[in-house]
């Protein structure tokens, strides 16, 4: 995540990364991240990289800045990541993982980070054929999360140009040939 604010990640599964899991790399005058109630599952790479660890950091509340108080501002803990679930079959617990910039589990915990997170086998069905979806003992249940309906995700079948589509009583085809018409006629008032 980089350049935002508030940005909500919630209710998603991310497995197999190859570098890092998560990665936060510019720290803002505000909370730029929501990352709560996600299963993470790796093999390799990083869990954590650039979330800074939650030390104080200052930005200068300017004109139309940080409410305009023209004032150096201090800020801890700019984002939120918490209720999460993680895993990763090559290590036993969370104390044989380094969060971001090397810290340890427990200060990770300490500095208001992942405090009601858990490390556990999120239980899917068959990881190794890639079926995400969890067993109904998973224990991100207990964390809030909801199960993601799997029949709609991927690769799907060509889409079918020639039927009606959600909200539009034509098809894409005739939609897409109704606004060639109009671009035509606009074109043809814009020059004369």
């Amino acid at each position: 995540m980089n350049w935002g604010r508030e940005i909500n990640v919630r209710n998603n599964i991310f497995a197999f990364g190859k570098n890092d899991q998560i990665s936060r790399q510019r720290s803002e005058p505000h909370i730029s991240l929501f990352f709560e109630g996600n299963i993470v599952y790796w093999e390799e790479g990083a869990l954590i990289k650039g979330m800074r660890d939650g030390s104080e950091y200052e930005f200068y509340g300017g004109i139309g800045g940080l409410g305009g108080s023209g004032k150096m501002l201090t800020y801890r803990n700019n984002f939120i990541i918490d209720y999460n679930l993680y895993y990763n079959p090559n290590f036993k617990n969370m104390d044989d993982i380094t969060m971001g910039e090397g810290m340890t589990w427990q200060k990770w915990n300490e500095r208001g980070h992942d405090t009601n997170s858990i490390y556990a086998d999120p239980m899917f069905y068959d990881i190794k054929n890639h079926d995400f979806r969890l067993k109904s003992e998973s224990p991100a249940f207990k964390l809030g999360f909801r199960q993601i309906d799997m029949s709609n995700v991927g690769i799907r079948k060509r889409f079918d140009f020639e039927k009606p589509v959600g909200f539009l009583p034509v098809s894409w085809r005739e939609y897409s040939d109704k606004l060639n018409y109009i671009h035509k006629i606009l074109n043809h008032h814009e020059k004369n």
